[in-house]
């Protein structure tokens, strides 16, 4: 089943390790392929599958989140936007700055989630 149809959404990498998704951390990529499958968490951790599917889906993943820094970057040139750590941590910047709810901020496409984060950042500390 191709887990990646669709284009990650902001949701989707709730709880993740964005580095470890990049760095291709096995565990990392299961779940969030089970998350997308809707599959338990726990019941698709499984050591005997083939890895060649899962390294596939591994770049995929990593490519749209990539491409999602890129187009960040590209909204804000004048700006060093990096990834966060965690989605949650982006999610938690910009409802401290901005007061948006969380179900807004999980809808966010991953790139406008990025871009507001910049921005909460800048609000935030305007010396840095």
């Amino acid at each position: 089943m191709n887990s990646l149809a669709r284009p990650l959404r902001t949701a989707d990498l709730l709880g993740l390790n964005l580095a470890k998704l990049l760095d291709m951390h096995a565990g990392t990529i299961q779940r969030l392929q089970a998350r997308l499958q809707g599959v338990d968490d726990a019941a698709a951790l499984d050591d005997d599958a083939d890895v060649a599917p899962l390294i596939a889906f591994g770049c995929h993943a990593a490519g749209q989140v990539v491409a999602a820094l890129e187009e960040a970057r590209a909204r804000m040139p004048g700006e060093e936007i990096r990834l966060p750590e965690y989605v949650d941590d982006a999610i938690a910047d910009i409802a401290l700055i901005f007061h948006w709810p969380l179900d807004t901020l999980t809808a966010l496409p991953l790139p406008d989630l990025i871009t507001w984060r910049e921005r909460a950042r800048v609000r935030a500390c305007p010396d840095e």
